[in-house]
């Protein structure tokens, strides 16, 4: 099996936490179809066990928490059953639809949930970390959504994520893909405590220790332990802090094309390095990913995460079907030629985010 789970005993006979390991270290911690349906199974288990007090997840070796769900797996099952649009059977659809699950599960588990972020924390893998009630980053921590770089979009409710930071901020790493470390996720409000000196693995071993006898509140009893544990964030180290007050001037952007014409003036009058490698590699995305993109951050403003869990479903299954999601799997990791050939941006794309089942079945329909 692809995924790990441990039962660690707190030492006082009753309670205890439960470990889940994502353990395809080859793959940076990718989850495919068994991983997220194991996840499902196993938090769903100990959400009904009473001894278990809380959840630990983390990333088997240094590297990586998740580097997001294994595009590769779903290309490949694209290239073999190219008709995905309305179809349940297909390993795309149920692929997606597990993952959204499990990240509902996440957002909504009734148990204190511990996201040890340390390595590569990307796409998916975000959606993991989100969902959890305490995260946790690393001096190693590489954050991002980058899906407009292989015609996808910040699924996983990346947009919700995206669209409730300051403004210009969610714009610009989401048009981009830019990464940002542990420094940036403290300043923006991504993690809750950042542990510099000790790895992912070392602290799921201490915590039987730091824990009181007498358990109590798990979540106080976490936010204790976590804090003996933690540094205070150098925001200084940010490099969206340094470039915050330029960011906020990209706010609300009326079109991709406003966005990047903005941003290339405002690097004209400011040179900084990271804003300007961001959007040269957000110019090289899919226009038809940034656009949809775009629409979804400004939309889900004004939605749950049960509803946009709902919609990313329809969102990606449209994107393999249609857009340019098979194209750029195909440009960075299957051929590796780096050059995708991304389509012109002639059709209605309302398609994309207006769902249209032709079976209400096929549907995510999550509990608010």
């Amino acid at each position: 099996m692809p995924l790990l789970t441990f039962t660690h005993d707190l030492g006082d006979g009753k309670h205890a936490f439960g470990e889940l390991v994502l353990n395809r270290p080859q793959a940076l911690n990718s989850t495919n179809l068994e991983m997220a349906e194991l996840l499902s199974k196993q938090l769903l288990a100990w959400q009904h066990d009473d001894r278990i007090a809380f959840v630990v997840m983390r990333g088997e070796g240094e590297r990586a928490f998740c580097a997001g769900g294994d595009i590769v797996s779903i290309y490949r099952s694209l290239t073999e059953q190219p008709d995905v649009a309305q179809n349940g059977d297909h390993y795309a659809y149920q692929f997606f639809r597990a993952e959204y699950s499990v990240n509902h599960l996440l957002h909504y588990y009734t148990k204190p949930v511990v996201a040890l972020g340390q390595g590569v924390v990307m796409g998916g893998g975000v959606g993991l970390f989100m969902g959890a009630s305490h995260r946790v980053v690393f001096p190693t921590t590489r954050y991002a959504m980058p899906e407009v770089g292989i015609g996808l979009f910040p699924d996983v409710a990346g947009t919700y994520l995206l669209g409730r930071l300051a403004g210009g901020v969610g714009e610009f790493l989401t048009l981009t893909g830019s990464s940002i470390n542990a420094q940036d996720c403290g300043f923006l409000g991504l993690a809750d405590w950042y542990i510099q000196d000790l790895d992912a693995k070392t602290i799921v071993e201490m915590l039987p220790s730091l824990l009181p006898a007498d358990l109590g509140n798990p979540t106080l009893a976490l936010n204790a332990a976590l804090r003996s544990l933690s540094t205070p964030y150098q925001f200084e180290e940010s490099a969206v802090w340094q470039n915050y007050e330029v960011l906020r001037k990209l706010a609300n952007p009326v079109s991709v094309e406003s966005f990047f014409q903005q941003a290339e003036d405002l690097v004209s009058q400011q040179k900084t390095p990271w804003f300007e490698q961001g959007l040269g590699l957000g110019s090289k995305g899919s226009m038809l990913s940034r656009t949809i993109s775009l629409a979804l951050v400004q939309q889900n403003r004004s939605k749950n995460i049960a509803q946009t869990l709902g919609r990313d479903l329809w969102v990606a299954i449209q994107c393999c079907a249609h857009g340019d999601f098979k194209e750029g799997v195909r440009a960075l990791l299957i051929d590796k030629d780096k050059n995708p050939q991304w389509q012109p941006l002639e059709q209605d794309v309302r398609q994309y985010w207006q769902p249209a089942w032709e079976s209400p079945a096929l549907a995510l329909s999550l509990p608010d």
